[in-house]
């Protein structure tokens, strides 16, 4: 019996021994046929069939080492359906439309398959690229590039495409010039690698260096459009414009459906100042991308600097319904209303957009000019007062709130003010002048200085060589607070014979006082106007707030002139990233720094209560 039930045993344990085996192997045909499917798999559904197989026969079961096989094949082949869609979408003229969705399941398989096997380079490489498209992780890529930067270096090109993508991600300028001149140094002839380094100088302001690159990758890629796109740029940014379009039209042979090169053509002819050639190539541009905001602001702007407002206004009208609240848009707009002296409108968007942007200290100023275009000096002040808590060191805050100051009679605010600005910028000639005036005719004691008049003045009428009369009438008014009336009296007739008709009894009244031996005092005391609505009626005898254009210059020169900022419409060719593209400079905006307006004395005089001479405090603008 004894023995008998051994047997037994023995033969149960064989049995389950058999049957695991079995078990463990069921998968085995399937892994087979995956095997086999492997050898002839050219297309995408021949290598989703090898990957279900893979996946069936792991989940059917298998030993041990037909698991590690089963992992190995089906790691290849998801890498391997993961580049063929990648190319699909950056190896393509134009990326198929359904980019986003063929993205995802790249990313998926190579996720997985850098799961399977975090040693691959290669699958590392192309996540990062993934992922530097619109809508994409930026951390995940960095991550990516990181890793395949570290495995690629026994291959140089592909160590060298690497280091560019690290490169294009970066946010430290010296560890990125490192990266792209390392990729440069391995992969001299690679064309990617010269291009990206180019637009990377190009970005740094260095488009001189920024040529030599692209120059090479012209070489090497006679037929890529974006480096002599980027050329082109870089071109444009030192002023050789033949060239330059010479290179966009060469984009425009290459790519003749693409939007981005007569948009830039458009830049480069609004800087030469053809404005007809410059709209149209903004229409170009916008034919062929009818959603390309940044080309319609450009030709808003254009249409500005043309003299049509009406054209100008219906552009900005259209890129705000396409996107209502775009900052660059309102704020063109509210330029383009003080330019024809709808204050209001113009203050209601740069209202909206300080609500945008609280911190702004430029909208802040903005929003203080028009207030002072209004006729409303101290609504003014609060808003130059509120750009200064953001920006205390903001020139044309602390100069337009000095001037505010004397328009309202606070002779001491307004001479800190002066002295503030004066620090920061002490060759500053309107300063100069304006602290000078205020020291020589202001009828508080405490605060004229006749010897530093003096000097200041002096100093403004170098700076302006003696050929400015409001200056010199400055002078004059120094001289005579010091007591010295024959210096008054010489600069006072020299002001009168230069300046002209609309300030020529101001003067001459000055000249009077000095002959007599009096020196000038000047008070002025405005109070803000009314605001009045939309609809009101203007009485014929309302004085016009100031010069519209000239209110439109002032904000402009503050202006934060935003560049176009439109959503991206697809992947960027080449996996370029968006930061990585060439700059949008503006030559169709006047980036010229804010002019600060001299105070001209425009009203009769008429004698103060002292029986000095003195300015009519309701004049509209002072020294």
């Amino acid at each position: 019996m004894i023995r008998t039930w051994m047997s037994v045993g023995v033969m149960v344990t064989l049995l389950a021994s058999t049957s695991l085996v079995r078990a463990e192997n069921e998968g085995q045909q399937s892994l087979n046929e995956a095997s086999e499917k492997t050898l002839d798999a050219n297309n995408l559904q021949d290598l989703s069939d090898v990957i279900a197989l893979c996946d069936k026969a792991i989940k059917e079961g298998l030993d041990e080492g037909n698991t590690k096989f089963a992992n190995s094949l089906l790691c290849g082949t998801l890498a391997r359906r993961g580049m063929i869609l990648t190319s699909v979408i950056l190896d393509q003229e134009r990326p198929d439309p359904r980019w986003p969705q063929i993205r995802a399941q790249a990313l998926q398989d190579l996720e997985r398959a850098v799961k399977l096997n975090d040693e691959q380079g290669d699958a590392h490489y192309l996540i990062g690229r993934l992922h530097t498209l619109p809508g994409g992780d930026r951390d995940r890529a960095r991550k990516a590039a990181a890793k395949a930067v570290e495995l690629t270096k026994p291959d140089r090109n592909a160590h060298a495409r690497s280091l560019v993508l690290r490169a294009n991600l970066g946010t430290d300028v010296k560890e990125r010039q490192a990266d792209y001149d390392e990729a440069v140094k391995l992969a001299e002839d690679d064309p990617e690698a010269r291009r990206s380094r180019g637009l990377f100088l190009l970005l740094q302001g260095k488009p001189a260096e920024a040529v030599t690159d692209l120059d090479e990758a012209i070489k090497l890629a006679p037929k890529e459009a974006s480096a002599y796109e980027a050329r082109g740029l870089a071109l444009l940014m030192q002023k050789k414009y033949d060239p330059a379009l010479a290179d966009l039209d060469k984009v425009i042979e290459l790519v003749p459906e693409s939007s981005l090169p007569h948009m830039h053509r458009g830049r480069i002819l609004a800087e030469q100042k053809k404005l007809p050639e410059a709209i149209e190539a903004f229409t170009q541009s916008l034919k062929r991308d009818p959603d390309n905001l940044s080309a319609l602001l450009l030709r808003a702007r254009a249409h500005q600097l043309n003299k049509d407002t009406k054209a100008a206004r219906e552009d900005v009208d259209a890129a705000l319904k396409n996107r209502p609240g775009m900052t660059a848009a309102l704020e063109l707009r509210a330029i383009l209303a003080a330019t024809s002296g709808d204050l209001d409108q113009a203050l209601a968007d740069f209202e909206d957009l300080a609500q945008i942007t609280p911190n702004s200290a430029e909208l802040q100023m903005q929003i203080g000019i028009l207030h002072a275009a209004d006729k409303r000096p101290n609504a003014a002040i609060d808003r130059f007062t509120a750009a200064l808590a953001i920006d205390k060191e903001n020139f044309p805050a602390l100069r337009s709130r000095a001037d505010a100051y004397l328009a309202v009679g606070k002779h001491p605010e307004a001479v800190a003010d002066y002295e503030v600005a004066l620090k920061l910028k002490p060759e500053d000639a309107g300063v100069l002048n304006n602290l000078a005036w205020v020291l020589s005719t202001s009828p508080n004691d405490k605060v004229r200085d006749g010897k530093r008049a003096i000097e200041l003045a002096t100093e403004a009428c170098k700076k302006t060589e003696y050929k400015q009369a409001h200056i010199l009438s400055t002078l004059a008014a120094a001289y005579a607070e010091a007591g010295n009336w024959d210096e008054a009296v010489k600069w006072s007739k020299k002001a009168v014979e230069m300046t002209d008709a609309a300030n020529r009894k101001q003067i001459e009244g000055e000249l009077a006082s000095y002959e007599a031996k009096k020196p000038w005092r000047e008070l002025q005391e405005e109070k803000d106007a009314p605001r009045k609505s939309k609809d009101a009626d203007k009485s014929k005898d309302d004085a016009p707030a100031s010069d519209p254009t000239d209110v439109a210059k002032k904000v402009g020169d503050t202006a934060g002139t935003s560049d176009p900022d439109t959503a991206d419409p697809g992947p960027v060719k080449d996996g370029a990233d968006k930061k990585d593209e060439p700059a949008k400079d503006d030559p169709a905006k006047d980036d010229s720094e804010k002019e600060s307006t001299e105070k001209e004395k425009t009203e009769p005089v008429k004698e103060s209560d002292e029986g000095e001479p003195a300015k009519d405090p309701t004049a509209g603008e002072d020294k």
